[in-house]
């Protein structure tokens, strides 16, 4: 979302970071991402503090078609058996149900072997992910 809204406090620090992956395939969407990603285009409140509309369904998905058909990104699908190390990740003695998506990111770019941007600092729990904070 930081690089889809101009307007968002982190959006110099993420369009920097990606603009150096010029490679091909190398800026990734995983099912769960692209899902999430549509779903935030599409959802009001993530738009308020910026006082631009919400998209609508087809607009969001013109946005990922967009982002898309850049040579550096792709959509990877899952490969091979990542459930059991999703399961070892997420399988807390708490209740945890922020940790779900995390664990599953976090499975996914360790199964793959890809470095994971993110400027969330809570993914530096994964000790066995390639991990890129952006701050």
């Amino acid at each position: 979302m930081a690089l889809a809204i101009d307007r968002h406090e982190h959006h110099d620090v993420v369009k920097e970071a990606l603009a150096e992956h010029t490679a091909p395939n190398s800026i990734l969407f995983c099912r769960a991402t692209q899902m999430s990603f549509l779903r935030l285009l599409t959802t009001a409140v993530i738009y308020k503090p910026y006082n631009l509309p919400v998209l609508t369904n087809q607009q969001a998905w013109k946005v990922f078609e967009l982002f898309e058909s850049m040579p550096n990104v792709a959509f990877v699908e899952e490969s091979g058996d990542i459930d059991k190390t999703w399961r070892t990740l997420s399988a807390l003695p708490t209740s945890s149900p922020k940790v779900w998506m995390d664990t599953y990111l976090a499975t996914f770019a360790i199964s793959h072997d890809y470095t994971f941007l993110t400027l969330d600092l809570n993914f530096r729990a994964y000790p066995n992910l390639k991990l890129r904070l952006l701050s």
